[in-house]
């Protein structure tokens, strides 16, 4: 067998987001939304969930109907702007008084439904684009000097809305 076809997927080389297409596939402009915390970023893909129907006469399953598991993508942001905490969390941003741009962020008062376009590209190996994840994102941290103060995003992947897309695509890395 040839050991060179096969792939390793390693590293984090930058995860971007942008607006879902408006066909609802996959998004054509995105962006980084900073630099991501080292180790932070994850991706979680759970097993699917089975259901299995038995029949009196025998000991085996006869039926076993499988659901798929969620996957998630989590990562933590380090230097977010008030622009990036606006498009993972909602709220508004604005410039204070003598400000020359917008350096204040103001939370919602509701949690906001965000959906995105997600790309994750490594250091080498397969780029996972995803054309439609629900965000989900808190501040956490420590206010000490050894720590920063992180945005934590979790992206969950949704079925897209537009005709014959997957919901998660990886192209090996050129």
């Amino acid at each position: 067998k040839d050991m060179a076809v096969k792939v390793f997927t390693l590293g984090l080389s930058k995860i971007e987001v942008g607006n879902i297409a408006d066909d609802g596939g996959m998004g054509t402009t995105l962006e980084q939304l900073g630099y991501t915390n080292k180790d932070s970023a994850t991706l979680t893909m759970e097993v699917p969930e089975k259901t299995e129907f038995f029949a009196e006469e025998v000991d085996d399953p006869v039926l076993v109907s499988k659901k798929a598991g969620a996957i998630t993508i989590a990562f933590d942001i380090m230097n977010p702007s008030p622009e990036v905490l606006q498009k993972v969390m909602g709220g508004t941003i604005s410039k204070s008084e003598g400000s020359q741009e917008n350096d204040k962020w103001e939370a919602p008062s509701t949690v906001q439904d965000i959906e995105l376009s997600m790309k994750v590209t490594p250091k080498q190996g397969f780029v996972f684009d995803i054309p439609r994840a629900s965000i989900s994102a808190n501040l956490t941290g420590n206010f000490a000097a050894g720590s920063l103060l992180l945005v934590h995003v979790e992206a969950k992947v949704l079925a897209p809305t537009k005709a014959n897309t997957s919901k998660l695509t990886l192209t090996k890395l050129a």
